[in-house]
């Protein structure tokens, strides 16, 4: 069998993998994410077939101060976990992780006097 034909049959199984599954369903384990991490704010997730592999992107948003390299590292793992459970073994192109927005902690109000 020729090496394209094999990558047109792993991208097909890939994506009927993902239809079962529905993306919309994937995005939403993604998307869940946000709640395990106390530093992320917003996330949005992007998936695609590449190659005949899945290619996951997330766009954060984080808390001043926040370990970014540490995150992005934690995340990527988490990523890969998660698609492990939920679509057992499938190629993984890549997870990268974009972290386009960095928001400040509010600082209380000052107390107006009386």
């Amino acid at each position: 069998m020729s090496q394209d034909l094999n990558n047109d049959l792993i991208t097909n199984l890939l994506k009927d993998k993902l239809s079962q599954l529905e993306q919309e369903e994937v995005q939403e384990y993604l998307n869940s994410l946000k709640s395990e991490f106390a530093a992320v704010l917003a996330l949005k997730s992007h998936l695609r077939v590449v190659r005949g592999a899945l290619d996951v992107g997330l766009v954060l948003g984080v808390r001043d101060g926040t370990q970014i390299p540490e995150l992005c590292k934690l995340m990527q793992a988490r990523v890969r976990e998660l698609l492990e459970e939920h679509l057992g073994t499938c190629d993984l192109a890549g997870v990268s992780v974009e972290v386009t927005e960095i928001r400040s902690r509010k600082k209380p109000a000052a107390e107006e006097p009386a």
